[in-house]
């Protein structure tokens, strides 16, 4: 048993819950790997924390590089093995952000907050639109912006000098969607040239040539962009629930000299603040209200 004891403080770790209903994807050695249906989920009890995760903090106290938990990574990435192992012994008491109901069930205290998607993430909305006859366009909100966006320099520059010659310099203050009714209407055959040039998305022919916006929606994954339906709308709400308590590592001098070597804080889950309390005396009443560790099994 280690003579002393490093005692970490912790506030504000955000913790989510993966819906399995939806699909999961993350970026592991330059590819797009699939979560899904696959073992790399890890069901923590709630009154504690992953060993990897306590691991990856001794790791930043050290001065180290915290190693991934769940993506592969390349060999260079091999932990200190001399730090990572304090973290089989160390114990978590968690003092905000669960409660125990009735039952005896360990419960999240949860919040809705609002956070940035995948570049994929989409949300549309139905806007009215006057081509022959009033149509609902399936979209995000087209504007100058967003088209500019998704044509790119030099065919924005192309497609707005063609909105001016046609409709004229008053067609800048117009929002989008009266800027796509009024180049239908007009029959132009500058629109037809601008949407027949080679790089322009095949949506803008249907759209302000043939006056189609059924099915407009591009429902392909990445790397997707096929035209400006495909949003690039990267904010949503979720639940998360903020985890404060305390860590408690068994440590010699031969340890807290690596823990000297760093800057005294890391980082744990999304956004929590991990700082150093206290090193003391270690003894058996330091752990009554805390919980291992969780490890999984190999």
């Amino acid at each position: 048993m280690k003579d002393k004891c490093l005692i970490l403080d912790f506030k504000n770790a955000g913790l989510f819950i993966p819906d399995f209903k939806d699909k999961h994807r993350m970026i592991e050695n330059e590819e797009v790997s699939d979560r899904k249906g696959s073992n790399r989920f890890i069901r923590v009890p709630f009154n504690t924390l992953l060993k990897e995760h306590v691991a990856n903090v001794l790791l930043v106290l050290s001065g180290e590089r915290p190693v991934p938990t769940v993506r592969k990574h390349g060999l260079f990435l091999k932990e200190d093995t001399s730090i990572t192992n304090l973290a089989n012994d160390a114990k978590v008491e968690i003092k905000e952000g669960i409660y125990t109901s009735k039952k005896g069930e360990i419960k999240l205290l949860q919040e809705v907050i609002a956070i940035t998607k995948p570049l994929v993430s989409r949300k549309t909305f139905d806007s009215a639109i006057n081509l022959r006859g009033l149509k609902i366009m399936k979209s995000i909100v087209p504007s100058w912006e967003k088209i500019k966006w998704h044509l790119g320099l030099d065919l924005f520059s192309e497609f707005e000098k063609m909105v001016i010659s046609v409709l004229g310099k008053k067609a800048k203050d117009m929002n989008m969607i009266k800027v796509f009714e009024e180049l239908y209407r007009s029959q132009d055959k500058k629109v037809k040239d601008f949407c027949n040039l080679a790089k322009v998305p095949k949506p803008y022919r249907m759209l302000l040539i043939k006056g189609k916006t059924k099915d407009q929606e591009i429902r392909g994954g990445f790397p997707g962009f096929t035209h400006w339906h495909f949003s690039n709308y990267t904010h949503g709400l979720e639940k998360t629930t903020k985890l404060s308590g305390r860590i408690y590592v068994p440590v010699n001098d031969s340890d807290l000299e690596k823990i000297n070597k760093g800057s005294g804080y890391a980082t744990l889950l999304d956004g929590g603040l991990v700082t150093i309390f206290d090193v003391v005396t270690n003894s058996e009443p330091l752990y009554n209200n805390a919980q291992p560790v969780f490890k999984r099994s190999a």
